[in-house]
């Protein structure tokens, strides 16, 4: 009989001590960083989003003025540090193949948001020289019709003070 109910208590503790370990591990995921980083992540596409429909609106005119895509990337600059801060806090070190993963897309992010950057420089500095050159070539145009009407005015002063 008392093999028995030593068999029994040894059950129990078992199951007791795999309990335990197992709340523990439960308790090893901080779920307010956890929500921290979705909320994040969901500002980032916010405002990258935000980001691409003023580009569109500059685009088409709309928009007249490049003030509103500096403080988008701004923020979104700041975003992305406060996730890849909020990452590092949570795996210091690539220990197996999801951190190194993990830690491979917020390298790919930073580069893609380089790279938007740049991009974005490139579209601003285009879309001014042409919205210069169609604000002044009205003018231009005008200007250089005078130009030729009174060249072609003197010109015909001079045929007719030689004929």
């Amino acid at each position: 009989m008392s093999l028995t109910h030593l068999k029994h208590t040894a059950l129990v503790l078992t199951t007791l001590m795999l309990i335990s370990f197992l709340y523990i591990k439960a308790q090893a995921i901080d779920f307010d960083k956890h929500n921290q980083m979705l909320d994040g992540i969901r500002q980032f596409k916010q405002v990258d989003a935000v980001l691409n429909q003023h580009i569109l609106e500059i685009r088409q005119s709309i928009l007249p003025f490049y003030d509103s895509t500096v403080e988008n990337t701004a923020e979104l600059t700041q975003l992305q540090l406060g996730i890849i801060e909020m990452l590092h806090q949570l795996l210091p070190q690539p220990s197996t193949d999801i951190d190194s993963h993990i830690h491979l897309h917020t390298k790919a992010l930073q580069q893609s948001l380089i790279h938007k950057k740049e991009l974005l420089e490139h579209f601003k500095s285009h879309n001014a020289l042409l919205r210069n050159s169609l604000q002044f070539l009205p003018t231009i145009t005008a200007q250089i019709s005078y130009d030729l009407q009174q060249h072609e005015i003197q010109q015909h002063g001079q045929q007719v003070k030689q004929s």
